[in-house]
């Protein structure tokens, strides 16, 4: 069997039903001529009409088969080449871009979440020492600002000449909004805050998915053993302790 593209099958099924329509169309013709009378219809016309639209539909039942074989044989190639092309990306060590990519990240965030507690801190500090001041007043608020030019509590601070207004901001709501302006659209955004909402989960869906994202944020045993109690639960709840043979006896309590 000659070997066909879909289309060349497709088409060759087009062509055998216009012939075997074409030949259908004769014979209805001859057989409607032998009704009117006409003597010069012979039998072997209408025989060889007849076999015309039979050979035509055989060849419709070998190109039906054709195309179901090409079909096949590109499904299979197409199939087989997803499959060599995945193999490929796992022999290039499948996830190097991304764990670059996600370590930048998990260092950017980190960055973030310690300036942004410093913050937080900072301010909530000052404002709880004006919030004292101003309850040594009776609470009055006019009197801070009449007296000190300046008030506030543990989530604001306000000074009045001129009027600039500190507030606090909690790291978790900074890196949320980060969050929001580094993914660009609102509803991967949404997406990202409804998967936070099993973090841990998340790190080892993601560490399945990409091994090598496991392995570059694996600890060492030794790592491990020099980590606080606090932060081996840590490297458990999120499948980042060393594989079992290499991992070190547990301490004693």
């Amino acid at each position: 069997m000659t070997q066909m593209t879909p289309q060349q099958a497709a088409e060759a099924i087009r062509t055998a039903r216009t012939e075997q329509e074409e030949a259908e169309q004769l014979a209805a013709s001859l057989e409607e001529r032998v009704l009117d009378g006409d003597p010069d219809v012979t039998p072997a016309q209408i025989t060889e009409a007849r076999e015309l639209a039979r050979f035509a539909e055989l060849r419709i039942t070998a190109a039906e088969r054709k195309h179901a074989a090409a079909q096949e044989a590109a499904r299979h190639a197409t199939a087989r080449d997803i499959a060599a092309r995945a193999a490929e990306l796992l022999s290039r060590e499948d996830g190097t871009e991304l764990v670059d990519a996600m370590r930048g990240a998990a260092d950017a965030l980190s960055r973030l979440a310690a300036v942004a507690e410093k913050r937080h801190t900072l301010v909530t500090a000052l404002g709880g020492e004006l919030a004292d001041i101003t309850e040594q007043l009776g609470g009055s608020v006019v009197q801070m600002r009449e007296r000190y030019g300046v008030a506030g509590d543990r989530e604001q601070i306000i000074m009045y000449d001129p009027r600039t207004v500190v507030r606090t901001v909690s790291p978790a709501v900074v890196l949320a909004a980060a969050v929001r302006l580094g993914v660009g659209t609102h509803s991967l955004a949404q997406a990202a805050g409804d998967a936070l909402t099993a973090p841990d989960e998340r790190v080892k869906q993601m560490f399945a998915a990409v091994p090598a994202l496991a392995e570059a944020w694996r600890y060492s045993p030794e790592e491990y053993a020099a980590l606080s109690q606090e932060r081996r639960l840590d490297a458990l709840n999120t499948d980042r302790q060393p594989v079992p043979e290499d991992a070190p006896p547990t301490a004693a309590a």
